[in-house]
């Protein structure tokens, strides 16, 4: 009789052991595919945050280039004005001129 308990038990002891390998191997399995995806997450989020600084540096360029235009844009109201007023006066001056050359 005691022969038979210790076969159990020993029965017992192999399909515990081996349910908790089966366990160990799932869980490994498991916490590698975790891993892998980690892996991808950590590439995907590196390469959309370098996108990023991409955009960032070219939106920067071109809020530069912008206030260049407008700053370029302020020098050229002001010589545009100029530009008007020697016209006005050129006119004005002609009309005195032919006026003068027709005469009183």
């Amino acid at each position: 009789m005691n022969l038979t308990r210790g076969t159990k038990n020993k029965t017992g002891h192999k399909e515990t052991l081996t349910r908790v390998e089966s366990d160990l191997v799932a869980c490994k399995e498991r916490e590698r595919r975790r891993k892998l995806s980690f892996r991808g997450k950590k590439w995907n989020f590196e390469e959309e945050e370098e996108e990023s600084r991409g955009s960032e540096t070219s939106c920067k360029a071109e809020d530069e280039s912008q206030a260049f235009f407008q700053e370029e844009q302020r020098g050229f109201h002001p010589g545009g004005e100029r530009i008007d007023d020697f016209v006005r006066e050129s006119a004005r001056d002609l009309q005195r001129i032919e006026g003068d050359i027709r005469g009183p």
